[in-house]
């Protein structure tokens, strides 16, 4: 635990927005009663939090960490805008941000409130604040970023989020995203969650709403790589307008216990959501993944994808719900969670659930569970492949059918090159 020296005391965003005041008092009593969802949590029951990581929230915010200068070798090299965080807070200096584009604002939460207040209008409108950790986060967060893409806009690259974690006090880290895509635009969003230099643990507590306007374009992929010493509970909710297509992709590589929460709203007719991940936890590790697709109206499709491999004594988890409501007629939703262990001491729990409350619609999920294929091993082998390659090339081939779902090829090459390395260090 580190001392107070290192650290500033806490402090709370000034002049704020009416409504954001009463938001946050309203989020500090629900936490003040229900605290931290535990074990005994249906949501929860396979997330076990170090109590100690939780009190860190008692300890003030870290001061502010120089970025690495080694940073620019850990990231992804592809043609695309920079948006470099540190430990929550904009870095302006390492970032190469669209302020020559028309149309494409990126920005911190803490400046936004002050020089663009309209464009912060929206949060707290879709995170449920009855969830400890969002109820946390609204109550406290100190910063964030906003993104905001005006309507017929064509975002010309990529935007790349560099989510950095680094230094060596211990905090907690509540931090706001807001992400805004007007109608008829199109936007291609990577976040990338690293750690450099970081001597202590962390525990990140981060939430992005995002609104996606009519007729738009959006995919938003997170790699993450946190490192032994993060913590995370990551709370992604979108708000899909008619026909809208947002295309979500995670892939968890390293962290101590990640969790993610992914929920897709299908609030406007014809609206089409995607989510595909793959978690690879080892030992020592827990990766939760909870998805909700959410059909509000009708003429929706939702479409989702969830390949787990567990190394190790790693630890895994997918709960995923599709929900029709009763007047999303003519919905189509399908899930799918195939999971490989490759130990018997690792584990990965799943439950896919269907909520159906209308009767015209075609959905289905189905889940399995096993070890790798035998036959193929045996095929492989028999071929002068060793036992080593053979199983890594079955995992890549496994793990693939997600990966390719991510348009740029730098990325992709990037995922592969990290899935390889993990499957290395096994």
């Amino acid at each position: 635990m580190t001392t107070t020296a290192e650290l500033l005391p806490k402090t709370t965003l000034q002049n704020l927005p009416e409504f954001l005041v009463r938001l946050r008092e309203t989020s500090q009593k629900i936490f003040d009663s229900k605290g931290f969802p535990g074990n005994k949590s249906e949501e929860y029951k396979y997330l076990s939090l170090d109590t100690a990581a939780l009190r860190l929230s008692l300890d003030g915010l870290p001061k502010l960490q120089p970025t690495p200068k080694n940073l620019s070798k850990s990231l992804i090299s592809f043609n695309a805008y920079i948006v470099v965080v540190v430990n929550g807070v904009l870095d302006i200096e390492n970032s190469k941000l669209p302020i020559s584009e028309s149309g494409v604002w990126v920005d911190s939460l803490k400046n936004t409130l002050h020089t663009k207040p309209e464009f912060a209008k929206e949060i707290g409108h879709l995170a449920d604040i009855s969830d400890g950790f969002v109820a946390k986060n609204t109550a406290e967060f100190t910063d964030g970023w906003v993104l905001k893409i005006d309507k017929n806009v064509k975002v010309s690259k990529p935007i790349y989020l560099v989510n950095l974690c680094t230094g060596d006090a211990s905090f907690f880290q509540n931090t706001r995203n807001l992400i805004h895509v007007g109608n008829n635009a199109e936007v291609d969003i990577y976040k990338h969650t690293l750690s450099l230099d970081l001597n202590s643990e962390i525990f990140q507590n981060g939430v992005t709403e995002v609104y996606v306007g009519e007729n738009s374009t959006a995919t938003f992929s997170q790699i993450q790589e946190g490192g032994e010493n993060l913590n995370s509970v990551n709370y992604f909710v979108a708000n899909q307008a008619a026909n809208s297509v947002l295309t979500h992709n995670i892939f968890t590589l390293s962290g101590k216990v990640v969790r993610n929460n992914t929920q897709l709203v299908l609030a406007g007719k014809g609206a089409e959501g995607n989510m595909n991940g793959v978690f690879i936890p080892s030992s020592g590790e827990t990766f939760d993944n909870h998805t909700l697709a959410d059909h509000r109206v009708a003429h929706c499709n939702s479409n989702e994808l969830y390949k787990g491999v567990a190394l190790g004594k790693g630890s895994g988890v997918f709960n995923g719900k599709i929900f029709v409501r009763k007047d999303a007629q003519k919905t189509n939703a399908y899930q799918s969670n195939k999971n490989i262990l490759l130990s018997d001491d690792a584990n990965i729990y799943t439950k896919p659930q269907l909520e159906i409350y209308a009767d015209d619609v075609k959905c289905s999920h189905g889940s399995t569970t096993g070890q790798l294929d035998e036959k193929a091993m045996f095929y492989m082998q028999a071929r002068g492949i060793g036992q080593d390659a053979a199983r890594k090339l079955l995992v890549k081939a496994f793990s693939g059918e997600a990966v390719n779902m991510v348009k740029n090829e730098a990325v992709r090459e990037f995922l592969e090159a990290a899935i390889d390395r993990k499957l290395n260090n096994d």
